[in-house]
């Protein structure tokens, strides 16, 4: 239905879009890079509210039996990679995997639907989705959930290795604990509350309370302490200090559980005179079991992606991943260049399916 791998075009398309700035809140010039390929092949496309660039094919009908291919558009950490190195066997540079093969092969494979003889017997919205990545929160996919008051026929989002398939939403809770206080010299102010102290002592206390959970819980629950900031210098008391921190779980009771269990010892817990603590969420990913899809089966290897906030609704959804590639979120992120084929023709076999 959509022909042989295009390798030339792909590569072409996959080159631009790995170069072109388009971090988690800022995808907006890899989604207009996106929209002008697409419209000089003769295919519109219609940015949403989210900020997710929507191509629409098929014959109408009802969301019900509309299928939704998705592929996120944002990159981690700045966005786009610097440069591409490219050998025989591999592509590399930050991007190239995730997720930017899978947003050029949907690009690729949308334009030949459009042109092929055979009808699509479905409607088909071609989804390519903003902020999936880390703060991004999922926003692009919670939008058209939130959008919708019933299921589609069935969303695929295409994220990930191509070894492994998820459905099962992998949820997660995270956290900004920031602490400040007036500080002072090291000397002369000693005995006065330390904000990094007090940081430390709260994380302390959260980490004994996940042991805990852990131990008992009937499943997997992980804690990480992501990243930790304050202080002024050597001789001067920490006048401010900050973490972030993320359980995830397959559990959903179990991250209700842990989030519970966080803020009321936070909520008992006394601080010194003068130290004054925010805690706040900044994500959240709900977990989420299987929703059975029509006509498809996979191995069910729990991934935090679109798909969650999908599954959570109810939605009969799955993740695939259109290639092999290691080192996911580093500068020398790698696919391998012999497995695109491969992906392209997994794309062949579910649009035939689902569509033709």
């Amino acid at each position: 239905m959509i022909g042989p791998f295009p390798c030339d075009e792909f590569l072409s398309l996959h080159e631009r879009l790995v170069l072109t700035p388009g971090p988690s809140h800022g995808e907006g010039p890899r989604r207009d890079l996106l929209r002008q390929y697409l419209a000089e092949g003769g295919l519109p496309a219609e940015v949403d509210a989210a900020g997710n660039l929507l191509v629409r094919l098929g014959p109408p009908g009802p969301w019900s039996e509309t299928a939704v291919l998705d592929a996120h558009l944002d990159v981690v950490e700045r966005g786009h990679a610097l440069a591409i190195r490219r050998t025989a066997e591999h592509l590399q540079g930050l991007g190239v995997g995730d997720n930017q093969t899978a947003v050029a092969m949907l690009a690729l494979a949308l334009l030949r639907l459009q042109a092929a003889p055979t009808p699509l017997r479905r409607p088909l919205l071609g989804l390519f989705s903003v902020g999936e990545e880390g703060l991004g929160n999922l926003r692009g996919v919670r939008h058209l959930v939130a959008a919708h008051a019933e299921a589609p026929w069935l969303m695929v989002s295409f994220d990930g290795s191509m070894e492994t398939y998820s459905m099962t939403g992998l949820g997660s809770r995270r956290y900004r604990l920031a602490v400040t206080c007036p500080g002072g010299h090291s000397w002369s102010s000693f005995g006065s509350p330390n904000a990094i102290e007090a940081l430390l002592v709260i994380l302390s206390a959260v980490r004994a309370r996940y042991l805990r959970v852990r131990h008992a819980a009937p499943v997997v629950i992980s804690f990480n302490l992501g990243s930790i900031r304050g202080g002024e210098g050597i001789n001067s008391i920490a006048r401010q200090a900050e973490a972030t921190f993320e359980f995830r779980s397959v559990s959903e009771p179990l991250l209700k559980a842990m989030d519970g269990a966080v803020r009321r010892y936070l909520a008992a817990a006394r601080q010194p005179d003068e130290v004054e603590v925010v805690f706040e969420s900044i994500g959240e990913r709900p977990a989420a079991a299987p929703v059975a899809p029509v006509g498809l089966s996979a191995e069910d290897v729990p991934m935090s992606t679109n798909i969650n906030p999908a599954l959570a609704a109810g939605w009969p959804a799955v993740c695939v991943g259109l290639c092999i590639y290691r080192r996911s979120h580093r500068e020398d992120e790698t696919v391998q260049i012999d497995s695109l084929p491969t992906g392209w023709g997994c794309l062949e076999r579910l649009c035939n399916r689902l569509l033709a």
